[in-house]
Formats: C-alpha cells, structure tokens, sequence
C-alpha cells in the first residue's frame, strides 16, 4: 500500500505478489475490498480485469483498475493496472477520492482476494489492514532507478502517532525487472 500525492487528491497503489507467476493477466482477477467509513463493512471494491472485457465483453488485453461503489453498484475506471506477462506481481492504481478517502477521513481498512478466471484456484485474507493515505505509519511511494548489479539506499521514516492507530507489517519492495515469483516483491518487517 502507498499513497502518491497529486494537486488536489492522492493515488492509491495496492500491490499483490502472488509468489507464483501467471502466464497472462487477464487470468487473473485481483480485488481490493475497502472500508473507507470504518464501520466493518467493505464501500469499494478495488478489482483488476479485462477492461474491453467489462466495457463490451470482448477481450481487449487491457487491464485496468476498476472501482465498484458496493453500495450503488457505480463502476468506473481510473487507471490501467500495471500487470505484466509472466510476472507475479500487480500494482492497482485508483484515485483516493474514487474510494472517499480524503484528508478529512484519510484512514481506511481494506483486504485482498485474487481468483483465476479459468479455474477455481482462488485466495483471500481473512484479516484486514489500516491505512492512512494522507500521513501514513511509514513513509512510502519512494522510487530509485538501480543499474544492473548496483545498489542505492532508500531513507525510510516511521510516524510513531500514526503507527499506533494503523500499524505496519513492513515494507513491500516491488521490483517487476526481477524474477518473477517472490524475488519480485521483497517484504521487510518492521518492528517498531
């Protein structure tokens, strides 16, 4: 999970490393339930799948982040999933506003599931995860360009105040040039 300031609004990002690969995206469906009015009841349903698929459905081979209001039943689209061939992880881009997170209500609890469109292999978290999307437990949305056996040092920060309301697991580190599988996503646990 990291937030992205832009004028105005924040991006979202989900990451999901499956720890296998798949051979398509469009095999996949990956959702992202949020509950952004703290009431234990998920608002939003954050998904991935064939954007011509859900526009026309015809398959197009673009996959983009979609935006299900579950209580409505809007559904709308903000960005393409960033989602390749042959990898095991997905980043699920979506505007804060679009799941009504905003600086006066920045906190929200959200969870995962993912299913395979061709079978019936599928996943999900039983718990769930907080997150402060306007000043967050750990700093996050750092990026570096590595040449090829180099390495950098990315600073990160810990908020002590907002990491008692919406504590960390860690850091996911999401590199889509390596390997696919969990060389792809390295997770660091933070103890604070």
């Amino acid at each position: 999970m990291q937030s992205l300031a832009v004028p105005g609004d924040r991006i979202l990002v989900f990451a999901i490393n499956t720890f296998k690969p798949w051979s398509a995206p469009s095999m996949q469906e990956f959702d992202v339930f949020i509950d952004s009015d703290d009431d234990g009841v998920p608002d939003f349903d954050v998904f991935s799948d064939d954007f011509g698929l859900v526009v026309t459905g015809e398959f197009s081979g673009e996959i983009a982040t979609f935006v299900l209001n579950l209580h409505t039943g809007d559904l709308s689209a903000d960005f393409d999933a960033l989602m390749p061939t042959d990898a095991s992880t997905i980043l699920l881009p979506v505007f804060a506003s679009s799941v009504a997170v905003t600086s006066a209500q920045p906190r929200f609890s959200y969870t995962a599931s993912a299913f395979d469109l061709f079978s019936d292999d599928s996943d999900q978290f039983d718990a769930s995860a907080r997150f402060n999307a306007f000043n967050s437990a750990i700093s996050n949305g750092q990026f570096a360009v590595i040449a090829p056996d180099a390495t950098v040092s990315v600073p990160v920060s810990v908020n002590p105040t907002e990491f008692a309301s919406t504590p960390a697991k860690g850091l996911m580190i999401v590199t889509q040039d390596d390997k696919n599988g969990p060389e792809e996503a390295n997770l660091l646990k933070v103890k604070f």
